[in-house]
């Protein structure tokens, strides 16, 4: 459930939102001028609220590395190239090729 306040009342009553965000799980919007500026939430709700943006930085960085493993995979077919050749023309490390590499030989082979 969702509570709203205007910056006014959040001061004059901070202690008191404080206790229902921590301890009922309220969520408190506050407004400046009717506009929402920002919100009080429990610090067990903001740790959730992290792990979420994480969860979604690492979903979008392999995306990214399924997106440039798609295309090596389209040039070592179109363009003849060996697969430690294509993965480190597209920047990979020499370290990071050969676990590439190694790690796709075991999907193969399964």
């Amino acid at each position: 459930m969702s509570k709203t306040v205007t910056s006014s009342e959040a001061r004059d009553n901070f202690g008191v939102l404080l206790r229902q965000a921590s301890a009922e799980n309220e969520e408190v919007v506050v407004t400046i001028r009717q506009q929402p500026t920002a919100v009080i939430i429990s610090y067990a709700e903001y740790q959730e609220l992290l792990q979420l943006r994480q969860m979604q930085k690492r979903l979008a960085a392999m995306e990214k590395l399924r997106a440039i493993r798609e295309r090596v995979q389209q040039r070592i077919s179109e363009d003849d190239l060996t697969p430690e050749h294509a993965y480190k023309l597209s920047g990979f490390s020499d370290g990071a090729t050969k676990n590439i590499i190694e790690n796709d030989r075991q999907l193969e082979s399964e």
